[in-house]
């Protein structure tokens, strides 16, 4: 039975590129609510797990769940990262000079919401 609170789950992620493995079985979960910080050296797999998180790449292996609010019925239907990721459960900010200086955290995020 998983949390209420529970908003992603990602279990046995793998992955590799180029022939090097940059994580193999992953398993974390994320309560609504809950702050991550997400560090690594350069070319450890960070920003290839969030792609993976929000369903722009897929892992080898592993499965990620999205659950939009707390109804039991959820558990059954949980969300497709692209699904997740269209309901607003989850903004990501690419690299590469994506943040405006000039707005808000908040329409930042907006701005780059996939």
């Amino acid at each position: 039975m998983r949390s209420a609170d529970l908003l992603l789950d990602a279990q046995k992620l793998c992955l590799s590129r180029r022939d090097r493995q940059l994580f193999v079985d992953l398993s974390f979960e994320i309560d609504k609510g809950q702050l991550w910080h997400l560090r690594g050296d350069n070319g450890s797999g960070k920003s290839s797990l969030l792609d993976l998180l929000v369903g722009l790449n897929s892992a080898d292996e592993g499965v990620v769940r999205w659950f939009a609010d707390n109804k039991e019925a959820n558990e059954a239907h949980p969300l497709k990262p692209l699904e997740a990721t269209a309901r607003g459960l989850f903004h990501y900010c690419r690299q590469q000079n994506a943040v405006n200086p000039r707005l808000t955290i908040r329409e930042n995020l907006q701005r780059q919401a996939l």
